[in-house]
């Protein structure tokens, strides 16, 4: 993966020299649940701040805009909706896209919602984006849908990148995270969340998405 990470933050650098640091640059990376979103960001946030300078660029992931389960124990089919959260019908696009339209042109810090595994839910304005960013990695599973409103997030982004692994791989990683953040209380359950729910998302992802510029395999 090192060559992979080092042609996306050669990518990423090219695109702030090429804006002069004008604007503030902001790249889109999608992918299936599992598929190495976060961990690909991190690299290419920290080599970016290697080569550039500390504070260049910053990750910013879209799980904080899960819809709040108490918000979904309002809304009709809630059990369904609770049995199928994390895909895309579980998130606020229209609250991203209203985030990532302020982000573009801040010169003020501007803050964000994380999301807490531990208490399943978002934390809001828990990510402060400084003004002096020049660069934000946006990741997380539906940033490159063609779905209304979620079509419209794709369209904020400089550069759109899509990454895919094998879905053999993808499935053991997704089983050990739901076991390692309680999620599942065994490996059954383990197994059947994935496969009932994040590798349908993940396929969802692959079929429904507009075309990235860059395109590449994760778990090399």
């Amino acid at each position: 993966m090192e060559e992979i990470y080092q042609q996306l933050t050669q990518k990423a650098i090219n695109l702030i020299t090429e804006n002069n640091g004008s604007k503030r640059i902001l790249i889109g990376l999608a992918g299936p649940p599992g598929s190495g979103k976060t961990t690909t960001a991190k690299k290419v946030c920290d080599k970016i701040n290697e080569i550039i300078g500390a504070g260049t660029a910053t990750v910013l992931p879209m799980d904080g805009f899960h819809i709040p389960r108490n918000k979904l124990k309002e809304m009709e089919n809630a059990e369904y909706l609770f049995k199928r959260r994390g895909a895309p019908f579980t998130f606020d696009p229209a609250a991203l896209l209203s985030l990532i339209k302020k982000l573009k042109s801040a010169e003020t810090t501007v803050k964000a919602p994380s999301f807490d595994h531990a208490l399943k839910d978002p934390i809001q304005d828990d990510i402060e984006i400084p003004a002096s960013i020049k660069m934000i990695i946006l990741e997380g599973n539906y940033l490159l849908l063609k779905d209304p409103i979620w079509c419209e997030i794709s369209k904020e982004f400089n550069q759109k990148w899509l990454i895919t692994a094998d879905w053999e791989i993808i499935k053991e990683r997704l089983i050990q995270r739901h076991l390692n953040a309680g999620i599942c209380a065994n490996y059954g359950e383990a197994i059947a969340r994935a496969n009932e729910n994040d590798i349908p998302n993940g396929h969802y992802i692959i079929e429904n998405s507009v075309k990235p510029d860059f395109t590449f395999k994760g778990h090399l």
